[in-house]
């Protein structure tokens, strides 16, 4: 899906225009090869910008002492939810005689449904600015509109030419090379409105992109010490097992002189290695745990506490351990004891 940043108002056009203007954009690009369906908002999706409104009022609410009843608002475009992939989850969409007669419509997201009306019925309910008087004609589902990570406010979407406004964004679901598809954008608006200023094109997906790119370098920051942090473990205990090995040489050797098999002996160094490990686990894992609420704000739909990270990471942990110590252990196993017992 690409998303389209223009500025009407830089053009030079009158409210009056605006209508005209959105309807010919619209009827253009839908025309361009591999364009499925296109529309207009205010906000456009993952751009960040919003629109806050407060002192609601909503029929049959009732609000608090001191509470402020605030909602997003965003005016949109023909099929406006359908070219960005939210579901209407009851009532319907918009229809376009409707639109063009003034009524005062809105949808409204469950997230309002959730806060303001409390298990009544929506639908054909009225809310509005200072008074009540826009119907609601349909709830659509909670979606991530403004960031990957913020979760959903209450949003009242608007028909935008029922009050001729300046919407900052199109919005297109096409198929293909989202390259071609926005060249042929940029040049389709140039044909139909020459004095149209389009500032940007580019994906939603990478608009999304954009608003994690701090989590992004956070995440590739812990993955560079936590590689380092294991690369020292590993290496400590190899360290570790090699000297214990050779302190042991003499009773190693003795073993084998009464006939121990060299397999056993490996097993022996190998399983001690992973107790060590073991008790590290043992110890280190409830540490982990209490402390993943501190890392939890940080993470987008995944669980710090996890069983199944939790356990690929022990699985993990217990394979550098026994990668470390193999070859201490394989040393061991071929220790030749008549050579070890000449040493002691």
């Amino acid at each position: 899906m690409l998303w389209v940043a223009i500025s009407p108002s830089l053009g030079g056009y009158k409210e009056a225009e605006l209508p005209g203007l959105y309807e010919r954009i619209i009827g253009r690009v839908e025309t361009i090869p591999g364009v499925q369906s296109a529309t207009v908002a205010m906000c456009g999706v993952m751009t960040g910008c919003r629109s806050n409104s407060d002192g609601i009022a909503i029929s049959g609410y009732e609000s608090q002492p001191g509470e402020q009843v605030m909602v997003q608002v965003n005016r949109v475009g023909p099929h406006y939810f359908s070219t960005v992939g939210m579901t209407i989850a009851a009532g319907r969409d918009f229809d376009a005689r409707e639109i063009g007669s003034g009524a005062k419509i809105v949808i409204v997201n469950e997230a309002m449904v959730r806060k303001y009306f409390k298990g009544r019925d929506p639908i054909g309910q009225r809310f509005g600015y200072d008074k009540p008087d826009t119907e609601i004609i349909g709830v659509v589902r909670d979606a991530h509109v403004n960031t990957v990570r913020e979760a959903a406010m209450p949003m009242v979407f608007h028909p935008f030419d029922s009050t001729p406004s300046f919407v900052g964004s199109m919005q297109i679901r096409a198929t293909g090379q989202p390259d071609a598809i926005g060249a042929a954008v940029r040049r389709a608006l140039r044909e139909v409105e020459p004095r149209l200023p389009v500032d940007r094109v580019t994906t939603i997906a990478t608009l999304a992109a954009s608003t994690l790119r701090q989590e992004r370098l956070i995440a590739r920051l812990t993955i560079g010490v936590g590689a380092l942090a294991l690369a020292l473990a590993s290496l400590g205990l190899y360290g570790l097992m090699a000297y214990a090995v050779k302190q042991r040489t003499a009773e190693l050797g003795l073993r084998f002189a009464l006939g121990a098999p060299r397999p056993r002996v490996l097993w022996m160094v190998l399983r001690e290695s992973l107790l060590l490990v073991v008790v590290g686990l043992a110890l280190g894992l409830p540490l982990v745990i209490a402390l993943a609420r501190l890392i939890g704000p940080m993470l987008f739909e995944v669980n710090p506490n996890d069983p199944a990270v939790v356990s690929i990471a022990a699985g993990v942990l217990l394979l550098v351990g026994a990668s470390s110590s193999y070859l201490p252990a394989f040393r061991a196993s071929r220790i030749d004891p008549i050579t070890a017992l000449r040493t002691e």
